[in-house]
């Protein structure tokens, strides 16, 4: 199981190939201790610290993400595949909501679900 999350494949997926539901396989998965880790993406080549890092979840067995000490709120991307234009409006929006969240006093994780970023 451990190297089918690596590959990327869902627990729905891994239920549908070994005929179980998707709650069975999530309850094994826990069992057998097989989490997801936070990696952070080097934005630049890890040749200056990077003020505002892109971090990933993974199956990999180390976790590089520290914890927010303040309370966080997700602002949330677009699922669709989106144009130039769409993205830009995107990132104009999501800095805003993470400014908006700063002075109300709280931490902000961007989550950005766009099909096109991924690798499949």
């Amino acid at each position: 199981m451990l190297e089918a999350k690596r590959l990327g494949f869902t627990d729905g997926v891994i239920g549908t190939l070994a005929d179980r539901l998707p709650e069975q396989v999530r309850q094994q998965r826990h069992d057998w201790h097989i989490q997801r880790y936070i990696r952070w993406w080097h934005t630049c080549a890890a040749e200056f610290d990077a003020g505002t890092p892109y971090f990933y979840s993974t199956y990999e067995e180390e976790n590089e993400a520290e914890p927010m000490s303040v309370t966080r709120r997700w602002v949330i991307g677009q699922r669709l595949a989106i144009t130039h234009r769409a993205r830009i409006e995107f990132d104009y929006c999501s800095v805003h909501a993470a400014w908006a969240l700063k002075q109300s006093g709280y931490g902000s994780i961007m989550i950005n679900s766009n099909p096109r970023d991924c690798f499949y």
